[in-house]
């Protein structure tokens, strides 16, 4: 936590710093309320199988990062086909 805090000083500009914290502190307490709304039902459903829903999510999560972050983005200065053919002619 304080890493992530020593981060966003760093990081934030000193006149959107404040705005910063408190977008990241409320994402987060949005994040929990969603999560234990989500929860409570499926671990009154079966305990292995919020398990197995919390084991996915993280999957999730680091597919995602990786999809994001890692792979490289191709960048085309030519159109694609696709879109030469979508265009409307006059």
């Amino acid at each position: 936590m304080t890493a992530l805090f020593a981060v966003r000083h760093r990081e934030a500009p000193d006149r959107l710093r404040g705005q910063i914290f408190t977008t990241g502190a409320s994402l987060k307490i949005t994040g929990f309320a969603i999560g234990a709304g989500l929860g409570g039902p499926v671990a009154t459903w079966s305990l292995s199988g919020s398990l197995l829903v919390a084991a996915g999510c993280e999957v999730l999560a680091a597919l995602s990062f990786v999809l994001l972050t890692v792979l490289p983005v191709r960048h085309s200065d030519a159109p694609s086909s696709h879109a030469s053919r979508a265009r409307v002619q006059p």
